[in-house]
């Protein structure tokens, strides 16, 4: 079958998008039916050239199983329909675009996974069709360094978020990129959070409306309000030419913000990659052409998905989504303060070498298993992403008070003077926001209580 141009799909998407409300509201009557979008039709696995209304179900049943009332009709208001079984994606399981990127014990994002492409035969670096991360040079330069993404899993405290190897970066006047290769076992998808499955790519040009899901802002949706901007000097001093820039439109005040780094624009009508985001300034968005990305590290996106991508559909995305939108609600609500914002600066300043204390220093590593530290921290991230998980107060006849002192005086013992200072001057402000607090929430509660107002002396600002 012919590809269809980006206009064909317009007008096809268009028209399933007025009578959405229509379908969303027949099919709903359906017992089973969780939510009706309209979407690119998945067979065995790939993407077809279909648009359709995709049926959200808890679970695919055969026709047997049903009586003839409670079927999906093969196509309803004149249009097919696709019916999706619910699934739940773990994170830390598919790797997809929009995910933080991270090497951090503590989730401080570099910014931002942008979406996973291929390599073509030109690439030196990777077989063709080779799985690649894509993402900005300014987050991920130095060649053979090991990547990993903040994915809110359960083990943040071990190598678990380790996923793949950088292999190629190019910082140039009209280029900010990198790519990484992927561990072995690395399960992983073409679809970007709340964009869905990627088809391609495509050219930016002025009045494009377009959208991108970043760390920090989520997703947000914008209009190419130039695709040859002048030349601009970024604030890290890197110059580019001929650049896109896109201005957010509503609901939406701003297209990105710091974390986003390495998220890309997607054209919103066709869902074809046209940018890779690498700046903003008041509200406005800088990118790469994606011609330009894909030319100069050897890369490609696929149309309609490949063998060994995992397909995914539109509610994990958002379920997923909706768990980052709570971390990052949390962080904006943290760092709203000075106080907030100055101990995020402290995290930043010491997190590698608590990470390479509890995973490589011998008595540090002891401390952190006996102490159940993994276990309280892994309950902890829990609750950011499921309001209603409730911390443990004590595990293996460990309470957290003791875990917290323990490990302070195990960082102090065995840790830089910097990191021994620090720990010194601080740990009553953790005990402080860990008293009675079974979740991340309740914790949030005591940070803004009992220390909202203190200032930390000489501890560099978040960004």
């Amino acid at each position: 079958m012919p590809e269809k141009t980006p206009e064909q799909f317009a007008v096809e998407i268009a028209r399933a998008e007025r009578q959405l409300p229509e379908a969303r509201a027949q099919l709903r009557r359906i017992p089973g039916v969780i939510d009706v979008l309209v979407g690119i039709k998945e067979t065995r696995g790939l993407a077809t050239e279909h648009v359709v209304f995709q049926v959200y179900v808890e679970r695919k049943k055969s026709t047997a199983e049903l009586v003839s009332a409670d079927r999906i009709p093969a196509a309803i208001l004149g249009i097919p329909t696709d019916v999706i079984g619910r699934t739940r994606i773990d994170p830390h399981d598919v790797l997809c675009g929009g995910m933080k990127l991270t090497q951090s014990l503590w989730g401080v994002s570099n910014g931002t996974l942008g979406v996973i492409c291929l390599a073509t035969a030109a690439n030196t670096h990777a077989p063709e069709q080779t799985p690649l991360v894509l993402t900005n040079h300014h987050v991920a330069s130095s060649i053979g360094d090991r990547v990993g993404i903040g994915c809110l899993c359960d083990s943040w405290c071990c190598e678990c978020c380790d996923i793949g190897t950088l292999v190629d970066a190019a910082l140039t006047d009209h280029v900010d990129g990198s790519i990484a290769t992927l561990n072995g076992g690395v399960r992983f998808s073409h679809d970007i959070l709340a964009v869905g499955a990627i088809r391609g790519h495509g050219v930016a040009t002025k009045g494009m409306p377009v959208v991108k899901y970043g760390d920090t802002s989520g997703f947000t949706h914008g209009v190419v309000t130039q695709d040859n901007e002048p030349t601009f000097t970024r604030s890290d001093g890197a110059t580019f030419v001929g650049q896109i820039r896109v201005a957010p439109t509503a609901p939406d005040t701003v297209m990105s913000r710091p974390g986003d780094s390495g998220s890309v624009y997607v054209e919103e009508a066709t869902r074809r990659i046209v940018g890779l985001h690498h700046a903003g300034s008041d509200g406005i968005s800088f990118g790469n052409h994606i011609a330009d990305v894909m030319a100069r590290l050897n890369i490609v996106f696929p149309v309609t998905g490949t063998a060994g991508a995992v397909p995914v559909g539109g509610i994990p995305l958002v379920e997923y989504s909706r768990g980052i939108e709570r971390a990052l609600a949390l962080r904006r609500d943290w760092e709203g303060t000075e106080f907030g914002r100055q101990w995020s600066g402290l995290i930043r300043l010491h997190s590698s070498e608590v990470r390479h204390l509890v995973n490589h220093h011998r008595a540090a590593k002891v401390a952190w298993q006996r102490c159940q530290g993994p276990a309280f921290l892994a309950h902890f991230l829990k609750s950011v992403r499921e309001p209603t998980h409730r911390v443990p107060r004590e595990i293996a006849g460990t309470r957290v008070e003791n875990a917290i002192v323990s490990m302070a005086a195990v960082f102090r013992q065995y840790g830089s003077p910097a990191l021994a200072d620090a720990v010194t001057e601080h740990y009553l402000t953790v005990l402080a926001c860990a008293e009675r607090a079974e979740s991340a929430d309740e914790a949030m509660a005591n940070f803004h209580r009992f220390v909202g107002g203190v200032p930390l002396k000489g501890v560099p600002r978040a960004w």
